[in-house]
């Protein structure tokens, strides 16, 4: 990309005729270039046609087909396949209802809403095309005569349209030129100009187009604001070339020694600026107030054949040429002139500038130079200062002079020889004159009265670069190392600046840029550890800590409304007042502001000598920065304030493009989805920001930056809806935006049915370990119950067998003792009371083995033996016991009939000894999954929360669920004061009741 402003010098040293010195109203400092050639392979052919769609695409047209931009990216666009057609494209057009008129050799086609249709039945090419204001389509078309102006009408052409105009000498065919509100339309011929209405029809017959009679004479017709009416001629000479029409009367444009009847006109255009084009085959013109510009292929056009000439929706002009494409569009920050290393705005309103080839003043409008010639003693200006009475002092070479009444008198120093190479200058309350001098010796010189009467040298005095005057009359310097110092009544005193700690430590780069004092005493500088302000002892520093994009600071200016204004090492910030106002209170506010870069045409680079910046009385803003003089109007900016329009360009999934016709749907197993997107701003495209958001994946925006794709990988399958927004160089955004709604298909693997149909087999699989591994571990817990029983018999028979046998034998061996002791012997009968005892003894041992044989057997009167528990364990039948059971009994595991009876055992006994209740109810239920035994009293009953944890020496309900945990029963205790206990035991079934042999329960 090329910079208008760029090739300003070279325009104007090249073309002196055209541009007679620098101005800040000049246009060509106000555009910026850009530019695409055919020789670069950018564009295939030259162009030969432009047009700009309603949806903001930029149409190129040419021998080779269609070209599509949106600012990045040339697409060659073809017709859909039903038309195969080769065509060459010589007119476009584009009309409100979004539709592109597409001239070609063969015909008038028109694209809209994706559909191709050709424009009646002729197969001549279209030589011009017209949209009137009323959004009617006119054309002319080649080899067709004798009338050969058409009108679009109902998709159809209509080639009588105007009536009275006669175009039978025409060697070939007449151009459209311009349509008016009013109806008339402007045609051009070889020859003649007409002007038709319904109402008449007007003929100009310029000279030199009828005298040359080539195929184009009249080849361009526009109205500006004024009411001007310009025409273009392809012929130099009489009433050639560029002229006015007035009361039917042709006159040329003379200026400044030119005088444009000598062009040969090709194409004519006005700008929304009331700016005249005029391409020409040797290079484009710009005429504007009378001042007229040339650019070329010398200075930076793609050519000098210049074709065509469009402004897009945005203002910028875009300009073909037989070799390529140029694009001009507004700069905010705008280039005067090159090689300026000072500005200083004096009092009388005029504005002055040094350069190193002597003063430029700008006064009234226009620029004047001041050299050698007018008395200057040097060619190489540095510093600039204007004293308070008026005495402009300018640092020329290794001098000082003042210039007063036009006349220019040096300034020697104390040993009558130059004082050095001037860097900064500034007066004190007394009116002494402070300067600042670099060269072998760097020194502070004070003058009065036109002489020198102090100089102050280091070391005793630091090297200093900037000088600003206090109004207590002290005198601040902006040192080369970087910090300030105060000068008052003999004494220095220094104060040490922070530091920015990327900056290298380095005079040469530490050293303060810019230094002012303000009225209310503030101390402000600027310099690369960015911009400094000291106010009553307290110093504050603006960087990149506070969100600034760089640090270094060339310059600073506040404007009218005291907006702070940064001239920067990467471009020029405006940071509003109230923001400034926060940063003073806390130094590390983030700072909202805008910034002008490059493309918006700041190109700081440094400061060489002072002032650098200035503000002029109408507001303007100037900086010097040694290469160039740039200056910004902050009332006057321009802003895009076109909202981008936006379109999603295409939907790429594994590298397979796919239309976006909805509805769209992408195949099972995509891993990678590519969405292209693009803004049609031609502004700065380079900033326009994009976000997206992809709905049914994420709820976030992702902030995409310059990135125009959007890549997204391995979605699970589903519907998806992508969402892109965008926003211009100048924060103007589309939040509306473009959608694009996708379904991804699943793989059978990833449907519904099949997700539901694994989920059944899986429930179904982990139903049968389940049921595996419960019935696995029942029969393992059976299995310990049945050992348990076995045992009880084996221990039964051990007793009967051996114990209860060998206590037998016992007893009946002591009865034949005793029958051998006389009955009347004391022996005799204490031997018949201890076989008494004996007896005793093995009836209860027998009891316990018919205990134990009977707890091994098979018990089918839950309810009975319940009740037989509870009989012994009440007294005076209180409390009441009522049993009672619920559905058909069933033969209960030995095992879990013991710990079930041991269980209500323990309910009964704390019921009896401390609920003081009055009735007990013991309910057995029978079920087909558990068996159920509950037990409640109406006692006063217990907190059972605390209870089981206190009175860690008994263990009533802990033994109670140990004997719930050995058979797997659910042991559940409910009571609260004075609302009784209930005691459930709940026994699985599979575990309650016993089986038979071959595993079914036992009737």
């Amino acid at each position: 990309m090329r910079f208008f402003n760029a090739v300003l010098a070279t325009l104007l040293f090249a073309q002196p005729q055209l541009a007679t010195a620098l101005d800040p109203n000049s246009l060509l400092s106000q555009y910026a270039h850009r530019s695409w050639r055919v020789l670069d392979g950018t564009l295939s052919a030259a162009p030969f046609a432009l047009a700009q769609t309603s949806d903001g695409y930029l149409w190129i047209g040419s021998e080779r087909g269609l070209l599509r931009f949106d600012g990045v990216r040339f697409v060659d666009w073809n017709p859909p396949a039903e038309h195969k057609l080769a065509l060459k494209v010589f007119q476009l057009a584009a009309t409100s209802d979004g539709s592109l008129w597409i001239g070609t050799d063969i015909g008038l086609f028109r694209w809209r809403d994706g559909t191709f249709k050709r424009i009646g039945t002729l197969t001549a090419a279209v030589f011009s095309l017209l949209v009137a204001p009323d959004q009617t389509v006119w054309l002319t078309l080649t080899d067709i005569t004798p009338q050969h102006i058409c009108r679009v009408v109902n998709d159809d052409l209509d080639c009588n349209a105007t009536p009275g105009v006669s175009l039978r000498h025409a060697n070939c065919c007449a151009q459209m030129l311009a349509a008016r509100a009013d109806g008339s339309i402007w045609v051009g011929s070889d020859e003649s100009l007409f002007r038709w209405s319904p109402a008449a029809t007007l003929t100009y017959r310029p000279a030199a187009a009828a005298e040359i009679r080539n195929m184009s004479g009249v080849s361009g017709f526009v109205i500006d604001r004024s009411g001007e009416q310009w025409v273009g001629i392809a012929a130099k000479g009489r009433e050639g070339g560029l002229q006015r029409l007035r009361e039917g009367r042709f006159s040329p444009l003379k200026t400044a020694g030119i005088d444009t009847s000598n062009w040969i006109v090709s194409t004519l255009f006005v700008d929304r600026d009331d700016v005249l084009w005029v391409g020409t085959p040797a290079g484009l013109y710009r005429v504007a107030r009378s001042r007229i510009d040339w650019m070329g292929e010398s200075s930076g056009l793609t050519g000098d054949n210049i074709l065509r000439i469009l402004e897009d929706h945005e203002g910028n002009v875009w300009v073909a040429t037989a070799k390529g494409l140029d694009q001009f569009r507004n700069l905010k920050v705008t280039t005067v002139g090159d090689d300026v290393d000072g500005v200083l705005a004096r009092r009388d309103g005029s504005l002055w500038a040094s350069t190193a080839t002597g003063l430029r003043v700008h006064r009234d409008g226009t620029w004047q130079r001041i050299d050698q010639s007018d008395g200057l003693p040097g060619s190489q200006t540095t510093s600039l200062f204007e004293d308070r009475a008026g005495g402009l002092w300018v640092g020329v070479e290794q001098g000082l002079t003042l210039y007063e009444s036009g006349r220019f008198k040096s300034i020697d120093g104390l040993d009558g020889r130059a004082i050095g190479m001037v860097v900064g200058m500034t007066e004190d309350r007394a009116g002494a004159l402070w300067v600042a001098v670099t060269g072998d010796q760097r020194k502070i010189l004070q003058i009065v009265d036109g002489k020198v009467r102090r100089e102050l040298l280091p070391p005793a005095f630091p090297a200093a670069r900037r000088l600003a005057a206090a109004p207590d009359g002290s005198v601040w310097f902006g040192l080369l190392d970087g910090n300030l110092a105060r000068f008052f009544a003999g004494e220095l005193a220094v104060f040490p600046v922070e530091r920015d700690p990327s900056v290298p430590d380095s005079l040469l780069v530490n050293m303060i840029e810019q230094i002012e004092v303000s009225e209310d005493g503030a101390v402000r500088a600027a310099s690369a550890s960015g911009y400094i302000e000291s106010r009553n002892g307290r110093q504050v520093r603006m960087s990149g800590a506070n969100g600034l994009p760089c640090t270094g600071v060339l310059s600073f200016l506040y404007d009218q409304t005291e907006d702070l204004w940064l001239y920067m090492s990467c471009g020029l910030a405006r940071i509003p007042h109230s923001e400034v106002a926060a940063w003073r209170s806390n130094a590390a506010h983030r700072l909202r502001f805008d910034f002008f870069d490059t493309l918006d045409g700041a190109h700081p680079t440094w400061a060489a000598f002072s002032p650098g910046a200035v503000r002029t009385g109408d507001g303007r803003l100037w900086f010097a920065n040694s290469l160039a003089l740039q200056t910004i109007d902050p009332a006057a900016i321009h802003r895009n304030e076109v909202v981008p329009p936006l379109r999603i360009e295409a939907l790429v999934a594994d590298r397979r493009d796919h239309a976006l016709a909805l509805p769209i749907r992408l195949p099972a197993l995509t891993r990678d989805v590519r969405i292209d997107y693009s803004a049609m701003s031609f502004s700065i495209p380079q900033k326009v920001l994009f976000r997206y958001r992809l709905e049914g994946y994420e709820n976030d925006w992702q902030e995409a930056g310059t990135r125009r794709e959007a890549f997204f990988s391995n979605l699970p399958p589903g519907q998806y809806r992508f969402h892109v927004t965008a926003c211009n160089e100048d924060h103007v955004c589309n939040t509306n935006g473009d959608r694009l709604s996708f379904t991804l298909l699943p793989a059978f693997y990833q449907t519904g049915w099949f997700l539901a149909l694994c989920t059944a087999v899986a429930v179904a699989l982990l139903s049968l370990v389940f049921s595996w591994r419960l019935s696995y571990l029942t029969s393992r817990l059976r299995a310990r119950l049945e050992e348990r029983i076995d045992e009880r018999e084996r221990i039964a028979r051990e007793l009967h067998d051996t114990f209860l046998q060998s206590i037998q034998g016992l007893i009946l061996k002591f009865q034949s003792i005793m029958e051998t002791i006389p009955s009347d012997q004391p022996a005799h009968r204490g031997m018949a009371e201890a076989l008494d005892r004996a007896d005793r003894v093995l009836r209860e041992g027998r009891q316990r083995v018919s205990d134990l044989r009977q707890s091994a057997g098979s018990r089918t009167d839950l309810e009975q033996e319940l009740r037989d528990l509870a009989g012994t364990l009440i007294r005076n039948d209180l409390p009441k016991v009522r049993v009672e059971v619920d559905g058909n009994a069933r033969p209960l595991h030995p095992v879990v009939c013991d710990e079930i009876q041991g269980i209500v055992r323990e309910a009964v006994t704390n019921t009896v000894r401390h609920a003081n209740a009055s009735s007990i109810h013991i309910e057995i239920v029978y079920s087909r999954p558990a068996l159920i035994v509950r037990v409640s009293d109406d006692g006063i009953g217990f907190d059972a929360a605390a209870k089981a944890g206190a009175n860690p020496g008994r263990f009533g309900l802990v033994g109670m669920c140990e004997r719930a945990d050995k058979i797997q029963a659910q042991l559940d205790i409910s009571s609260g004061q004075g609302a009784g206990t209930v005691v459930q035991i709940t026994v699985p079934a599979r575990i309650a009741f016993r089986r038979a042999r071959n595993g079914r329960s036992r009737p």
